[in-house]
């Protein structure tokens, strides 16, 4: 009995939204071709203990200026000479489709720098707004310089991370490691000493930086999460949650207690759709993966129904019509 009445439900639902529910208008079918995203970027670059950190701090501002309603993500580009050195890409925090005009949307980003550039090399920050469900990228409405749709934000020269030797080099990293500890930056002072071990090709420099580092171990604190760090992590947790959920759902299909495999599956739908409205990195491709597993599980439902089944589905219809009776029925 219970069975017949999730048939009857499921049939009636598919009826009424193939019969009921216009197409839905994609995005891609706007009556004006958009040429990029109704945002101003502000940007401010944080270089100046490059040398000794080994990363640049990328400050940046975004000024909406009309309600945003698609889930960009945003890419950021590392660039020399035009080539890509490091891929930045993230969703902002809050995510761009909560953005709302007037509003300013603020964070940091930490950029490491490639060892292998030369001393010297013009670097370049370009940014540009990701759409998933389109697969294009937009630039913001900024002047300046692009690369494939994306706006430069910002340029620096590459600091020189040649070999170090002892002498005015080790003392001039050892204080610069000093003052980063007395302003309060213990994370970027480790960075630092931790940068001259490496860069030293003789044991005398190793030490010295060895034990400057023995001597600030027990301050040290964490240095604070980057918004792609809380990406990863929060990444990885889903992918574990949507793992367990899918193992779960399969071992619900393979007993054939298919309605517990489709509840199973709409759960992770369900979350998946709200990451991609977010623009979770991936989540779109993912959501319409489970969306063709929730359909073909539809369908296996309905093939299972009997002939007694089938017209208790048509006599309820027939009653009822496409109402809200027929689901309560």
């Amino acid at each position: 009995m219970a069975r017949s009445a999730s048939l009857l439900r499921l049939g009636c639902l598919l009826a009424v939204v193939a019969l009921c529910v216009p197409p839905a208008r994609s995005w891609a079918e706007d009556d004006e071709p958009q040429l990029d995203v109704p945002v101003m970027v502000a940007a401010q670059l944080e270089a100046q203990d490059a040398g000794a950190t080994g990363r640049v701090v990328l400050r940046l501002a975004f000024d909406p200026l009309e309600d945003l309603d698609r889930p960009y993500s945003i890419q950021l580009r590392l660039t020399a000479a035009r080539r890509e050195l490091l891929v930045l890409d993230h969703a902002a925090d809050p995510p761009v489709v909560r953005w709302r005009k007037g509003k300013q949307v603020a964070y940091s980003v930490p950029v490491p720098l490639p060892l292998h550039v030369k001393a010297g090399a013009p670097m370049e920050l370009y940014l540009g707004f990701f759409d998933p469900a389109q697969k294009r990228v937009y630039p913001s409405r900024n002047d300046g310089p692009r690369n494939v749709n994306r706006v430069r934000v910002a340029k620096f020269t590459m600091p020189d991370f040649g070999p170090i030797v002892e002498g005015p080099m080790v003392e001039a990293l050892l204080g610069a490691a000093g003052d980063l500890a007395a302003q309060g930056r213990e994370a970027d002072a480790w960075s630092a000493l931790e940068r001259g071990i490496r860069r030293s090709v003789e044991d005398g420099p190793k030490y010295r930086f060895r034990d400057a580092l023995l001597d600030m171990m027990v301050d040290v604190p964490a240095p604070p999460i980057s918004v792609l760090e809380k990406e990863i992590v929060a990444g990885r947790i889903r992918a574990e949650k949507e793992r367990y959920l899918r193992l779960i759902s399969g071992r619900c299909f393979d007993r054939k207690q298919w309605h517990a495999a489709l509840r199973i599956l709409e759960a992770i739908g369900g979350n998946l759709s709200e990451e991609a409205s977010a623009a979770v990195i991936g989540a779109l491709d993912l959501a319409k993966r489970t969306e063709r597993d929730i359909d073909d599980l539809k369908v296996r439902i309905l093939r299972s129904a009997t002939d007694e089944d089938k017209a208790a589905v048509g006599e309820a219809v027939k009653t009822l019509g496409y109402t809200e009776k027929l689901f309560a029925a």
